[in-house]
């Protein structure tokens, strides 16, 4: 079978199992049936209940340096609007459509077949491949947190995130203050009697948009600006009640050498403003909604990023230059690990989590031979 086809094939059984976020244990027995194939040692690692990591681990020759494989396995919901079955992988124009056909069954599914190339033809490379399938990630990467907490070491990382194929040595994080607004209640015909908590929250957002201007100032080489938007409001009881709370919550976009700390006071600072420019309203932190974890990134001039870099550029010809991955993804929680850890895979973040998701089969085949190739420089 060509490569085209099998890419395909594994591909289509990913996408045809539903695997929303919560529900990704038909996929976690997938994986764990097709590593087992290979004659990986695997096993199912619980992060709670019916949710499960896929841990597959294989020693090459002699042994010696180990490279960690990590994607995840659950997708987003589905939206109306499909042009055909979103859990039915389509071919149209060398695109396969489906739901988690770019984000990220196309990088597991090209993971897989990488890793039993190299199985089945090892060469003279010694060392271990481990391939982790985790859950969760679209949420709050439990998936890959627990992994964290029940140890894991390794000597190479690589993630499976679209990137079209380009070496990504950095992401951006994220932080999710909830801002709660306190005022004082009051018949609505009688609005000077009270303190509008949602009154409040626009005086709050014109600090917010005036603090942001200072974002502009910070500027990562491939990620940008870090960012600010608020992207939930909820408040007020009754038409005719003036609202004594409200609730906000913001989506803050870190770069790598922000700190949590840093922006956290940042977020007091803007509160205290708020406090001044509006007397008797009270603005604080309710609390830090969890999230995919926070920004990193491993320097682009180490042996291991340029190696990629120049793997990556031999196999699809495009111009050799990295990758900022806008989003989060689960390279910090390696890094963590002190996994040295690049992100690359098929696919672009343009078409993921969107209506007739796909990804471009050449792009597949590509990414293909990077993995294999990076095992096999990883380990020689």
């Amino acid at each position: 079978m060509k490569t085209t086809d099998e890419v395909i094939h594994l591909l289509s059984e990913l996408v045809s199992v539903p695997s929303m976020n919560g529900n990704e244990a038909g996929v976690s027995k997938l994986v764990y049936q097709y590593t087992q194939s290979l004659g990986m040692d695997v096993y199912y690692e619980e992060v709670e209940q019916d949710r499960s990591n896929v841990i597959a681990k294989k020693k090459i020759g002699k042994g010696g340096k180990t490279i960690v494989l990590n994607t995840h396995m659950d997708v987003v919901p589905v939206v109306n609007g499909w042009a055909s079955d979103p859990f039915h992988l389509t071919i149209r124009q060398n695109k396969a459509y489906g739901r988690g056909a770019c984000d990220a069954k196309g990088p597991l599914a090209c993971m897989l077949l990488a890793i039993r190339n190299v199985i089945n033809d090892p060469g003279n490379i010694h060392g271990e491949i481990i391939m982790t399938a985790v859950v969760d990630e679209e949420d709050f990467s439990h998936g890959a947190k627990k992994m964290v907490q029940n140890g894991f070491n390794g000597d190479y990382g690589i993630v499976g995130e679209p990137t079209s194929c380009k070496i990504a040595p950095c992401h951006k994080g994220s932080m999710r203050p909830i801002i709660r607004v306190t005022g004082k209640t009051a018949h609505a015909s009688l609005p000077e009697q009270g303190i509008n908590a949602i009154e409040g929250a626009a005086v709050f957002t014109m600090e917010m948009k005036e603090y942001s201007k200072q974002l502009k100032k910070i500027n990562h080489y491939l990620l940008g600006n870090p960012t600010m938007a608020i992207t939930k409001l909820v408040g007020g009881v009754k038409e005719n009640v003036i609202p004594d709370s409200c609730e906000l919550i913001v989506d803050r976009r870190m770069v790598p050498g922000e700190t949590e700390e840093e922006v956290v006071d940042s977020f007091k600072k803007i509160c205290a403003l708020t406090e001044r420019k509006m007397p008797g309203i009270k603005v604080d932190i309710k609390a830090l909604k969890e999230t995919t974890g926070g920004p990193t990134e491993i320097s682009p001039e180490c042996k291991y990023t340029q190696a990629a870099l120049d793997i990556a550029t031999d196999v699809t010809g495009n111009e050799k230059t990295f990758y900022g991955l806008t989003c989060g993804c689960d390279m910090v929680h390696l890094m963590k690990c002190g996994i040295p850890t690049i992100v690359v895979g098929p696919g672009s973040l343009n078409q993921a989590h969107q209506t007739d998701e796909f990804v471009d089969i050449t792009q597949l085949e590509r990414c293909i031979t990077i993995y294999e190739n990076i095992i096999r420089w990883c380990l020689s």
